[in-house]
């Protein structure tokens, strides 16, 4: 719905969820990035012992849901020395900045999160034969050429 941003909307009732008692805003603005990747996580499938690679470390791309559900190792790709920082924190067990791409590997599992075409083409090279991707970064509109040559 546009104007999520705004002051104050309608929105409908069923969509409408009480904060348990001691949760504050602060950390109640957090359910719904997290909620974002533990659904891409499930749809993925089982990640136990796997590697995956997430590229962009801010809050959609919240490192530690792979992590929490088994999987082996968690890389984290960003430009910002912050938010790596961040990720190396919270269950990236390696970070790797975009620009310097020795030791990203190859990974099980990718999931693009930084929603940059950029990003999605870090995804695709790095991801092992038969692995997974998963697009939670909205790209932008129009094609994105990441199978041609950069």
């Amino acid at each position: 719905m546009h104007g999520g941003f705004a002051q104050r909307i309608t929105v409908p009732a069923a969509q409408v969820r009480a904060l348990p008692p001691g949760l504050g805003l602060e950390r109640a603005v957090l359910a719904e990035p997290l909620s974002v990747v533990l659904h891409a996580v499930r749809r993925v499938g089982d990640v136990t012992g796997r590697r995956v690679l997430v590229t962009g470390a801010g809050p959609i791309g919240w490192v530690a849901a792979p992590r929490r559900v088994g999987s082996a190792e968690v890389v984290v790709s960003d430009l910002p020395d912050a938010p790596l920082a961040l990720a190396s924190q919270v269950g990236a067990t390696s970070v790797v900045r975009v620009d310097d791409p020795a030791g990203l590997g190859e990974a099980d599992i990718v999931i693009e999160a930084s929603g940059s075409p950029a990003g999605l083409r870090t995804c695709l090279e790095w991801m092992r034969r038969a692995g997974r991707v998963v697009l939670l970064g909205l790209l932008p509109p129009g094609q994105v050429g990441f199978l041609g040559n950069a």
